[in-house]
């Protein structure tokens, strides 16, 4: 299987966060019955561009001339001043492109459309779990709410966001090529079930979401921090035996090594390299999701892919539910909203079962990769409540017949091998 629009999958040239243009959603409608299987008929999807969205300066960026005369429209882009730009035509054969689908699937899923955010905790003198929990959520929930009061951004859509899958099958379509998934037992979508533990008491209370699991035969990924709480050797032992995966969430939870120095960085992931090589860890989760272009570029030293980028969040994510490459490291994205991020916008125990729900729903019908995070700590998910709604969706996924339920690092693997992606040491 091979999903990727782009062979490379390398960041493309000059970085196009210096773009002076605004971003400005534009407008995709299919027509003659060509769309993707999951686009509803007379559907819109809202993307943005690498390019200014204005009629003149999107047409002229096209790398193809216009449909010849008599050509059959499969496609078009409505731009905000309100004219529609032919996307996609056919003419006698396979569908053509008016525009460089390749590039702007990159744009989308390297998130250069908009810049990432910089957390203040990262200035903070002191470790900002010195805040208690408490605090920590009320403060995070009154931020969420200034940014509610702002308007939920238009782009990417919430709570799941397919628009580089969408570019990704016109250009698979377009070089005749199937953009169809088929995972392995003739499943039709994957689905991880992942877990941060930010502090000792989410790692004194994995027990809670771990019974869950294992009383449906389901087995998980736990991403632990390095130095930053006392870790249990025996508990992750037996979490290995088990059939669990044990991953990375960095060495300290202070949301600052993302954006340390090249060398800061590499001394930081040093500090993992022993739990790296005692469980056979090949994947990282960045605290807070948190990440830079310089932490992807250091990751590859220690692992074998990466799971900090969402599909869609607070204006950014990768707008794709299958993996990707950034240079040589397998992009796992999270693709269903976590528990975190449910909390911090007061999002209610049932309403938040209904959340993933409806997002695995519709990461299932484009067979795509489901990706769940909770957080056993106590102010998450490592609480009565949080162990209900973590029980009644594993009772979903374990009733799925057409999912192929897995750990991240396996899940990783298998799309590296579909797609020829080496590690840096690989022969």
């Amino acid at each position: 299987m091979r999903n990727d629009a782009s062979a490379a999958g390398a960041p493309p040239g000059p970085d196009p966060r210096a773009t002076t243009f605004s971003p400005t959603p534009v407008r995709l409608r299919f027509s003659g019955g060509w769309r993707p299987p999951w686009v509803a008929e007379g559907e819109e999807v809202r993307l943005v561009l690498p390019f200014p969205p204005d009629t003149q300066a999107t047409a002229g960026a096209f790398s193809r001339a216009g449909p010849p005369a008599g050509a059959e429209v499969l496609a078009s882009f409505t731009v905000p001043a309100g004219s529609a730009v032919p996307a996609a035509w056919r003419d006698g054969g396979r569908p053509r492109l008016g525009f460089p689908a390749a590039e702007a699937v990159d744009f989308l899923r390297l998130e250069r459309y908009a810049p990432r955010r910089r957390p203040v905790t990262r200035f903070l003198p002191f470790h900002y779990h010195w805040v208690p929990s408490g605090l920590r959520l009320g403060i995070q929930r009154v931020l969420s709410w200034l940014d509610a009061r702002k308007g939920r951004p238009t782009f990417p859509t919430w709570p799941v966001d397919t628009a580089a899958d969408v570019l990704g099958w016109m250009e698979a379509e377009a070089r005749g090529a199937t953009s169809v998934p088929r995972w392995p037992g003739g499943k039709s979508f994957a689905l991880a079930l992942t877990h941060d533990i930010d502090t000792g008491g989410g790692f004194r209370r994995l027990g809670l979401l771990r019974r869950e699991e294992e009383r449906r035969g389901l087995r998980s990924t736990w991403n632990v921090v390095a130095a930053h709480y006392r870790l249990d050797d025996g508990v992750l032992r037996d979490l290995a035996a088990a059939g669990h995966e044990i991953g990375s969430h960095g060495d300290n939870h202070d949301n600052r090594i993302a954006f340390d120095e090249p060398a800061a960085m590499r001394r930081r992931l040093e500090v993992c390299r022993p739990l790296v090589e005692r469980y056979a860890a090949r994947g990282f989760r960045s605290p807070s999701l948190l990440r830079t272009d310089r932490l992807f570029e250091t990751l590859p030293l220690l692992f074998r892919y990466d799971a900090s980028v969402p599909n869609t969040c607070e204006g950014l994510g990768c707008c794709t539910v299958f993996p990707f490459r950034i240079g040589s490291l397998v992009e796992l994205p999270l693709t269903v909203p976590e528990d975190a991020h449910l909390l911090f916008h007061r999002v209610p125990l049932a309403d938040r079962v209904a959340v993933w729900e409806a997002s695995i729903e519709r990461i299932r019908r484009v067979g795509g990769v489901a990706v769940l995070n909770t957080h056993p700590d106590p102010q998450f998910s490592g609480n009565e409540e949080g162990r209900e709604a973590y029980g009644r969706i594993v009772e979903r996924i374990a009733a799925y017949g057409d999912a192929w339920v897995t750990t991240a690092g396996a899940l990783a693997e298998q799309w590296a091998a579909w797609n020829g992606v080496k590690a840096p040491n690989d022969p």
